[in-house]
């Protein structure tokens, strides 16, 4: 849902900047799989994806819910 787009993406974007420097980031960026960071960024992705799970629960419970309420009122 686009309502919740801006605050996923900027608990995204807390969760790798904890992990990765901004040189890191900016060479994964525009280099992809090619940056020699990429080993250490599939290093850091349990982390990052913690980080996500508890920055996003409450976001992607109240998601859920509201298309859940919206699938039920329906007709």
């Amino acid at each position: 849902m686009p309502k919740y787009q801006a605050e996923w993406d900027a608990n995204l974007a807390k969760a790798y900047a904890a992990h990765l420097s901004p040189d890191e980031l900016r060479s994964l960026a525009k280099e992809g799989r090619r940056s020699p960071f990429y080993s250490r960024l599939e290093r850091q992705r349990p982390a990052i994806a913690e980080d996500m799970k508890a920055a996003s629960g409450g976001l992607l419970q109240r998601l859920v819910s509201e298309a859940l309420t919206g699938a039920a009122e329906r007709p």
